[in-house]
């Protein structure tokens, strides 16, 4: 593979799931290279633990530490998509954190409800 940039620059390491898809005649990209993308994007990581909340307008995410990565790679999960993979790590969190806002509760209440 050929890195493009200064000579002296170092190189970024991060997860082949971070980066956007992106093919340049000039980066001579292989269908070899093509089809090992596709792969490891379909990777599923697993979730160590979920570090806060927020609301995001109306969406209340949790932002979740991944397994084996750093701190500067959590993310935020919409609660649905988490609960539906993760309900007890979810249920624990926000039994832990508690509901001083009064919406953390009634979240969880209403996807609990709908399994």
């Amino acid at each position: 593979m050929k890195l493009i940039g200064k000579p002296d620059m170092k190189p970024l390491v991060c997860h082949i799931s971070r980066l956007r898809t992106f093919a340049d005649k000039h980066l001579d990209v292989t269908e070899e290279l093509k089809e090992m993308a596709m792969r490891d994007a379909d990777t599923e990581l697993e979730v160590e633990a979920i570090t806060r909340w927020r609301y995001q307008g109306d969406e209340l995410q949790l932002e979740v530490q991944w397994l084996g990565f750093d701190a500067e790679d959590r993310s935020w999960e919409p609660i649905e998509w988490l609960h539906s993979q993760h309900p007890k790590l979810t249920a624990t969190y926000i039994e832990r954190v508690g509901d001083e806002d009064g919406r953390l509760l009634p979240a969880l209440q209403r996807l609990q409800g709908a399994e």
